[in-house]
């Protein structure tokens, strides 16, 4: 930590950087442990909130099992290559026939020929006059210069819902008008004046027009393929005229709400694998050792376990979740009995959801775990948000601790600096007064031991 100094005398003969580097070394045990807590806070809080993100996947689990309208999973299939389905809000049991008698288009036409190059003049001037169902008309103007692609540009950039494009019979381009909107809302419309062929009737492919099915012999229109609201919570896509009625039907898929509660489980378990792994269980280790035997956490898990246990009164022996094969194990994770439940299921479906959803005046399983998973793992104010504060406003504390700590280094290194300092110029001065005395009495010294050796001949 000391500077690079360099000092005369005992600079050459000492490693004073050495030396002031291993006294700042001694005294900085306090600094190291500071940093070691410093990176252990963040590493806590970073792991809470990995803990909140799997709980927020359990609260999105859980969630599709909390209302009894939607709790169960359907399936809806259609006999008809003609009419797909497709599953939107809360679907009902039911079988339907469907016959489509249209479908929805969009306007379509065709210019006459216009020339044998894109770029070439059309040799056409005037407005051309064009409206979308009710909006305001458009005029584009078009001079003699104008090429097939200069009239196309100009009808594009009109603002209105139609798109133009160049087309190219093999000796002759004519341009392809078309709206982008289908129902006869959006019919495209031409004023008198140039129309460049499009009201032609050998050039005009196909009007904007409403879809027309049939559901159970109730004439039903849209001006999109897509017929929404027809069949409770099924949407239908239309794609061709049908020869005969087409069978749609909606049925329970018991298969579905299987999916949905192992799905809760198995983000369930994560969340406990997550805490036992982190804070430690029985024989476990924590890895975090600042979140071993955490009392936030603990406090979790002891409440999770709870939840499970609770007890509905469904009117049957389906008061809990063990009754229809979801267990807790001794390591607080949850298990699976496929075929008691697929039993359940099938022996009365009704009390199971009343078990997982609640009855209408109540709360279910689900609703008592949706609602302790939310309070711990809530963004903002939730218990785990808390934490993950408090773990955070303490590592900045420490920061704080940690950087004064270094003032004191710094301050403590240019002390040694100083001191070093002194002493090499005490010990340079001390240097330069015995040179001096050496070669002031070191010749007299000589002569006095000889002077001896003379008197005693």
């Amino acid at each position: 930590m000391a500077g690079t100094i360099s000092f005369a005398g005992i600079g050459s003969n000492v490693d004073v950087n050495g030396i002031i580097d291993a006294l700042v070394k001694a005294d900085s045990a306090n600094q190291t442990q500071m940093q070691q807590r410093v990176t252990d806070l963040h590493q806590a809080s970073s792991n809470i909130s990995g803990i909140s993100s799997a709980l927020s996947s359990l609260s999105k689990s859980l969630s599709t099992l909390t209302d009894g309208q939607t709790i169960q999973s359907y399936v809806a299939t259609s006999s008809g290559a003609e009419v797909a389905t497709s599953l939107i809000g809360a679907p009902q049991a039911g079988k339907y026939s469907v016959n489509v008698l249209s479908t929805a288009k969009e306007y379509r036409s065709y210019s006459t020929t216009l020339g044998t190059s894109q770029s070439d003049p059309a040799n056409l001037s005037g407005i051309f006059h064009i409206a979308v169902g009710g909006s305001a008309s458009a005029d584009v103007s078009i001079a003699g210069t104008d090429s097939i692609s200069n009239i196309v540009d100009k009808i594009n950039k009109s603002g209105l819902r139609v798109a133009a494009s160049t087309v190219f019979d093999g000796s002759s381009y004519r341009i392809q008008l078309k709206g982008l909107d289908s129902g006869k809302a959006n019919q495209v419309s031409l004023s008198p004046g140039l129309d460049l062929g499009f009201s032609d009737s050998e050039n005009l492919v196909q009007q904007a027009s409403d879809a027309h099915v049939q559901i159970d012999k109730i004439d039903v229109y849209s001006s999109t393929n897509q017929i929404t609201g027809a069949i409770p919570g099924v949407t239908l896509g239309i794609s061709a005229e049908t020869t005969s009625p087409v069978n749609v039907e909606v049925k329970a898929d018991p298969q579905g709400l299987v999916s949905k509660i192992q799905s809760v489980i198995s983000a369930y378990n994560a969340v406990i694998g997550k805490v036992h792994s982190l804070a430690g269980y029985g024989t476990v280790v924590a890895s975090d050792p600042s979140l071993a035997g955490d009392a936030t956490l603990r406090g979790m898990t002891d409440r999770m376990s709870d939840a499970v246990l609770t007890q509905v009164d469904t009117g049957t022996n389906y008061t809990n979740l063990s009754t229809i094969g979801i267990s807790i194990q001794r390591d607080g994770t949850l298990s699976l009995d496929a075929t008691k439940l697929q039993n359940a299921l099938t022996n009365d479906p009704t009390s199971v959801t009343t078990l997982l959803a609640g009855p209408a005046n109540g709360q279910g399983v689900m609703d008592v775990m949706y609602n302790l998973a939310d309070s711990y793992g809530r963004s903002g104010d939730g218990l785990l948000a808390n934490k993950q504060t408090s773990l955070d406003d303490n590592a900045k504390s420490w920061t704080v601790r940690l950087q004064q700590e270094q003032d004191r280094l710094t301050q403590y290194t240019d002390l040694l600096q100083k001191q070093f300092e002194a002493m090499n110029t005490s010990v340079s001065a001390n240097t330069q007064t015995m040179n001096y005395l050496t070669q002031l009495y070191g010749t007299t010294g000589s002569t006095s031991s000889g002077s001896s050796g003379s008197s005693g001949k």
